[in-house]
C-alpha cells in the first residue's frame, strides 16, 4: 500500500486530499477547491489594478516604503476570479485513477476539473446526501461566478503576469505561487454548469453502511462521520486486508447522523486525515492517560459521545442569535455569510424561534440560487440526520423548523439580490443569510457594501476567512464583526481514546499531529507519520491473505505432510482461483459450472494477448485490428515528476565505464566509450557485434581547453556511422573551396592535423576573456554580474580566468557560486585528471591543481553556498559582486531571485548562454535595464569540417539528418557505400 497526501487542506472548507494505492488500484480521496485563495481578487473593479505593480520608475526608498505599508484594496487582483485546485493533482495522469471517494460536499467542488479530462474514467463514490448537496453548491458557485462576470466584464487571462514583482505584498505572492513557488499550475478557470452536470452523471451514490464492490476485488462502505449531512468516513476491504479512512469528524451532532464507530473497529490499517484537530490543539499528559486507561469499549465510546462539545456548539449558535437580535433592536441589520449547511439549518431554526418569542418583527432573507431547493431537500432525508431529527419526523413534525416560518412568510427565499420580488419585500432592519463566505462572490458583496458604514449593523463571518485580507476591499468598516469558529474535526485530546476504541493494527497520521501528541501508549502494531507530497509505503497490511476453498473441492484434496514442517501439507487440485466480492476463492473447474448452467465473470489482469483477442473476435464474426496508442505514455512522461530518492535509485542502476574500456552486453555486443571533447566525461560510442561495427558520433569538439580531446582512432573504419549532431547547423556556412580543400588531403595525419588546429579553441578562450572583461567593467561602475551558464567546463574556466583577472587588478569584487552541488562539483573537478585535456593533466603532475579555483576558495575570494537563503550568505554578501547561479532557463533556482533584484540596474550585467531566448526567456522580468551579454560557445563540430572528418574515419555507411544534407553536398563526402 502507498499513500500520498496531496494537500493537508485548511479546515472545513478545504478538506485534505489523498492518493492511495491499494491492491493495485489507485484511489483519490476528496477533490476540493481552495476557495480561501480567491480572496486575492477584488470583488469590485478597482480604478488602479495590478498593472501598477509593473512600474519601475520608483526609487529604492519608495519601493521599500510600499512594501512596508499596509495593504490597500488596490493591491488586490482586479480580474475575473480563477480557482485554486489541489496543487499537485494536475501532475497525476487522470486515466490512471481507478476510484474517487468523496467524504463531504466540500471535497466535491473540485471534481469537475478532473472529470472534464477526456482520459478520466474512474468510478466515483459518495453518499446520496453529499451528491445532492455538493451538486447544489457547485450550481450556486457557478451562478455567483457568472453574475460576477455579467457585472464586471470578461476575464483577464494574464492576471498573474506582474504578481511576482518585488512590490507585490508577500501575502498575495504566497497565495498565488505558494511558499515554494510551485502553486501557479493549480489555478484554473471555473468549470461551467454543463461540466458540473456531466460530473454528476459519473457519480454512483451510496447509503451509509451500503456495500459496493469495485472490480470484484474491493468492498467499499461509507460510514457516518458526523461532520455534516451526508459526510462520511470510508471502509475498504479487499484481499490484502481492511483499511479505514477517517476524515474530519464530529462524534455527536445536533443535525447530522452521529459518528459510526462500529464499522471502523479492528481494521488492518487506519488512515487519519484530520488536520482540523490542530486548530484547538491543547492536550495535557492527564488527558492522554485518562483516555487510554478505559479498557472497556462501552466506557471508551461513552467518553467520546459526551454532550459537552455539542452543547458548546449550541451555545455558539444561541450567541449568534442574541447578537443578531441586539443589532435589530438597535435598528441595525445582520449579514450572515456562513455556508455550512448544517449550521445554516440550525441557525435559521433557532433565529426564527427566537424572533417569534420576542416582540421584534424582523424579516429573515435567504438569498441564494439554490436556497429553495436546498431547504426543501433538508426535510426529506431523515436517514441522514441525527436521532432527534428523525424522531421529529416520525411524530409528524418537520425535521427542521424553517418550513413553518417560510410558509408564514417570516423567512423569505430569493434566488438573487436583483430578484423583482425582493425589492417589494425588502425591509430594514433585517437578517440576511447570503453567500459567499469568501466575501468575493454573491450577494454578500453588495450587502456588505451597503451596510459597512453602519455601526449598528452586524457581520457574522465563519472561521477560515481572514478578517484582514477578507475585509480589505470593504475598509473602512464600521459594522460590528462576529467571527465564529465551529467544530470541524476531532479534538486532539480525544484522538488516543478513539484509537483505543477502534484498535487498528497500523495507524497512519499526519506528521504534524504526531509531533503534537504522544501516541506511544496506544496499543497498535505500528504508528506511521506521513507528510504532504511525500509518498509513504506500507508493506503487507495483513499478515495472511484468506482464501476460501469450496467444500466440494476441499473433500477431494489428498494431503501429503511435509517432512521439513510438521504442520504443513501439500495436495494437488484442479479448479479455478477466482475473485468475487472482495474475497479470494478456490472453486471447482469451469467444466462443472458449464454443465450446471452457471457462469462466472472473469477478471483479467496485466496486458492483453493481442492474437488471442483477435482470434476470439474473429470467431464472433468481428474483424478488427489493434493499434498501439502512445498518447497515454506521452502524458505519463509529461505528468511525471521525480524525487531525490528516484535519482538515487536511478544511479544504482548505472554501470560507469572509462574511456576506451570495453564492456560486453549479453555476450554479444562490445561497447566502448570514446572522448567527444564536448565536456568533461562526454563521449561518442563504438559498438561491435556479430553483424559488424557501428559508431555513434554525438555533438563533439576536436580540441578542448578543459576536457579530453576528440578520439579519432577508435572510430575509424566502422561499417556504419550515425551522426546525431544538430549543433553544426547553427553556424551552417560552407563553400565549395572548404569541401575541396578538406578532401584533397588524403594522408590521415594531415587530415587529423587539420581538424586539431587551435583556431576554434582559441576563439573560445577569447569569448571567455571577453566575459571576464565585461564583468570587470560592470564591477568598476558599481554594478553586479549574474552568470547563469551551467556548462561545467565553461564554468570551471570562467572561474579560473575571472579570479586571476580580479587578482591582477585593483578591484576587490567577491565571487559567489550558489548551487546545492557547488562545493562537491568544484572539489571533484580537481580529482579526475584522466578525463581532462593534456595541459590540465600536466598541471596536476607538476603539483598544481588542474583548475585554479581551489586557491581562490581557500583565500575566500570565491564563496560557495548551497542556496540563496543560506544564513552565512547574508553575512558574506557584498555588492558589487559576481554570481554564478543556475538555472540557465531563468525559471528555476537562485538566478530568478537575483535577476529580480538587479533587473532595474543599468550598471549590472546578465550573462546568458546561447539557447535561452532573450525574448521569451526574459519575458517575466521585463522591463529590464541590465546590460545583457549572450554567449554562444562551441557545442558541436563545425559544418565545414565534416567532409574532412568523414574522409578520416572512412565509414562504409553514413547516417545523417535530412537537414544536414541540405547544407552539405554528399558528393563532397568520402566515397562511402551509402549516405542515408
Amino acid at each position: 500500500m502507498e499513500l500520498t497526501c496531496l494537500s493537508k487542506g485548511d479546515g472545513f472548507h478545504y478538506p485534505p486530499c489523498h492518493m492511495l494505492n491499494l491492491s493495485g488500484f489507485r484511489i483519490l480521496i476528496d477533490c476540493p477547491l481552495d476557495l480561501l485563495a480567491i480572496t486575492i481578487f477584488s470583488p469590485v473593479p478597482c480604478d488602479v489594478g495590478i498593472e501598477s505593480y509593473g512600474q519601475n520608475d520608483q526609487n529604492p526608498i519608495q519601493k521599500r516604503q510600499k512594501l512596508e505599508r499596509q495593504m490597500t484594496p488596490d493591491d488586490l487582483v482586479s480580474a475575473e476570479p480563477w480557482y485554486k485546485t489541489v496543487k499537485t493533482l494536475h501532475l497525476w495522469e487522470a486515466s490512471l485513477i481507478d476510484i474517487v471517494l468523496i467524504s463531504n460536499p466540500m471535497g466535491f467542488l473540485g471534481l469537475p476539473f478532473l472529470t472534464q479530462n477526456p482520459r478520466f474514467c474512474a468510478k466515483i463514490y459518495m453518499t446520496e446526501a453529499t451528491a445532492k448537496i455538493g451538486q447544489l453548491m457547485m450550481e450556486d458557485l457557478v451562478s455567483m461566478h457568472m453574475e460576477f462576470r455579467r457585472l464586471h466584464g470578461p476575464e483577464d487571462s494574464w492576471w498573474t503576469k506582474n504578481l511576482d514583482g518585488e512590490e507585490v505584498p508577500s501575502v498575495l505572492k504566497n497565495l498565488v505561487f505558494g511558499e515554494n513557488g510551485d502553486d501557479l499550475g493549480s489555478w484554473m478557470r471555473l468549470y461551467s454548469l454543463d461540466d458540473a452536470k456531466s460530473c454528476m452523471k459519473k457519480v454512483q451514490d451510496v447509503k451509509f453502511s451500503e456495500e459496493v464492490c469495485y472490480n470484484g476485488t474491493l468492498i467499499i462502505k461509507a460510514l457516518s462521520s458526523g461532520l455534516d449531512i451526508g459526510a462520511c468516513n470510508w471502509l475498504i476491504t479487499g484481499p490484502s486486508g481492511s483499511l479505514s479512512y477517517v476524515s474530519d469528524s464530529i462524534f455527536v451532532s445536533h443535525h447530522s447522523k452521529n459518528f459510526d464507530f462500529h464499522g471502523l473497529k479492528g481494521t488492518d490499517v487506519m488512515i487519519y486525515s484530520g488536520f482540523s484537530c490542530l486548530q484547538t490543539a491543547e492536550m495535557t499528559e492527564n488527558d492522554c492517560i485518562s483516555t487510554i486507561s478505559e479498557n472497556n469499549d462501552e466506557c471508551l465510546a461513552a467518553s467520546l459521545l459526551d454532550n459537552e462539545e455539542s452543547l458548546g456548539e449550541l451555545e455558539k449558535l444561541a450567541f449568534v442569535c442574541s447578537c443578531a437580535a441586539e443589532s435589530a433592536d438597535a435598528g441595525g441589520s445582520t449579514l450572515i455569510t456562513i455556508t455550512r449547511v448544517g449550521i445554516v439549518l440550525q441557525l435559521l431554526e433557532l433565529m426564527s424561534n427566537s424572533l417569534e418569542s420576542s416582540s421584534l418583527k424582523v424579516p429573515i432573507f435567504v438569498i441564494s440560487s439554490v436556497a429553495e431547493e436546498l431547504l426543501a431537500y433538508a426535510n426529506t432525508i431523515p436517514e441522514w440526520l441525527c436521532e432527534q431529527r428523525q424522531e421529529k419526523l416520525i411524530s409528524g413534525e418537520p425535521s427542521f423548523g424553517h418550513l413553518k416560518f417560510i410558509k408564514d412568510k417570516k423567512i423569505h427565499l430569493f434566488p438573487a439580490i436583483h430578484s423583482p420580488n425582493l425589492i417589494t419585500s425588502w425591509q430594514e432592519p433585517c437578517i440576511v443569510f447570503a453567500p459567499h463566505w469568501s466575501l468575493r462572490l454573491g450577494p454578500s458583496v453588495q450587502l456588505l457594501q451597503r451596510w459597512r458604514g453602519d455601526p449598528k449593523s452586524l457581520l457574522v463571518l465563519e472561521d477560515g476567512i481572514s478578517s484582514g485580507l477578507g475585509l480589505l476591499p470593504f475598509r473602512p468598516i464600521a459594522m460590528k464583526i462576529l467571527q465564529c469558529s465551529f467544530l470541524s474535526g476531532i479534538r486532539l485530546q480525544k484522538f488516543p481514546t478513539l484509537l483505543s476504541l477502534l484498535k487498528p493494527k497500523i495507524v497512519l497520521v499526519p506528521d504534524v499531529v504526531n509531533q503534537r501528541i504522544n501516541l506511544s501508549t496506544v496499543k497498535t502494531k505500528s504508528i506511521l507519520s506521513y507528510s504532504e507530497n511525500k509518498m509513504l509505503s506500507v508493506g503487507r497490511i495483513a499478515e495472511n491473505a484468506d482464501v476460501e476453498i469450496m467444500a466440494e473441492l476441499a473433500t477431494k484434496l489428498s494431503w501429503k505432510k511435509l517432512r521439513q514442517r510438521e504442520n504443513f501439507g501439500i495436495a494437488r487440485l484442479k479448479g479455478d482461483f477466482v475473485m468475487e466480492n472482495g474475497k479470494q476463492r478456490l472453486v471447482s473447474g469451469l467444466d462443472q459450472e458449464e454443465s450446471s448452467g452457471k457462469t462466472r465473470p472473469l477478471r483479467h489482469w496485466g496486458t492483453v494477448a493481442r492474437e488471442t483477442l483477435l482470434d476470439a473476435l474473429m470467431k464472433m464474426s468481428v474483424i478488427g485490428s489493434i493499434e498501439h496508442r502512445r498518447v497515454l505514455i506521452a502524458s505519463l512522461i509529461h505528468s511525471f515528476f521525480f524525487s531525490l530518492n528516484d535519482v538515487k535509485s536511478c544511479m544504482k542502476k548505472v554501470q560507469d565505464v572509462k574511456f576506451s574500456e570495453e564492456v560486453c552486453y549479453n555476450g554479444t555486443l562490445i561497447i566502448k566509450a570514446l572522448s567527444s571533447g564536448l565536456d568533461i566525461g562526454a563521449c561518442n560510442w563504438l559498438i561491435n557485434g556479430p553483424n559488424g561495427s557501428l559508431s555513434y558520433v554525438s555533438d563533439s569538439i576536436f580540441v578542448s581547453h578543459h576536457s579530453k580531446n576528440f578520439d579519432f582512432h577508435g572510430l575509424k573504419g566502422t561499417d556504419v556511422m550515425i551522426y546525431s549532431g544538430f549543433s553544426c547547423l547553427q553556424s551552417a556556412e560552407m563553400t565549395d573551396s572548404d569541401c575541396i580543400s578538406t578532401i584533397s588531403e588524403n594522408n590521415d595525419e594531415r587530415l587529423a592535423a587539420s581538424l586539431l588546429d587551435n583556431e576554434d579553441s582559441l576563439g573560445e578562450l577569447e569569448k571567455l576573456a571577453y566575459v571576464c572583461s565585461c564583468a570587470a567593467e560592470s564591477a568598476d561602475a558599481g554594478g553586479s554580474t549574474l552568470i547563469t551558464i551551467t556548462r561545467v567546463g565553461i564554468v570551471l574556466q570562467l572561474l579560473e580566468l575571472m579570479s586571476n583577472s580580479i587578482e591582477s587588478s585593483s578591484l576587490k569584487v567577491p565571487i559567489f557560486v550558489i548551487s546545492s552541488v557547488a562545493e562537491e562539483l568544484l572539489a571533484y573537478a580537481n580529482t579526475i585528471p584522466e578525463w581532462l585535456c593534456e595541459q590540465r593533466q600536466e598541471k596536476l603532475i607538476s603539483g598544481e591543481p588542474s583548475f585554479d579555483h581551489l586557491k581562490f576558495i581557500k583565500d575566500k575570494k570565491i564563496h560557495l553556498f548551497p542556496a540563496i537563503h543560506s544564513p552565512n550568505l547574508i553575512t558574506s554578501w557584498q555588492e558589487p559582486c559576481i554570481v554564478f547561479a543556475p538555472h540557465w532557463s531563468l525559471r528555476l533556482g537562485p538566478s530568478v531571485q537575483l535577476l529580480q533584484r538587479w533587473r532595474g540596474d543599468p550598471k549590472s550585467l546578465l550573462v546568458l548562454e546561447d539557447g535561452i531566448s532573450s525574448g521569451l526567456g526574459l519575458l517575466p522580468f521585463r522591463p529590464i535595464a541590465m546590460k545583457i551579454l549572450q554567449c554562444s560557445f562551441l557545442s558541436g563540430i563545425r559544418l565545414q569540417k565534416f567532409p574532412t572528418l568523414f574522409s578520416l574515419l572512412k565509414p562504409k555507411i553514413i547516417l545523417v539528418t535530412i537537414q544536414f544534407l541540405c547544407f552539405v553536398d554528399s558528393v563532397c563526402i568520402h566515397q562511402s557505400d551509402g549516405i542515408l
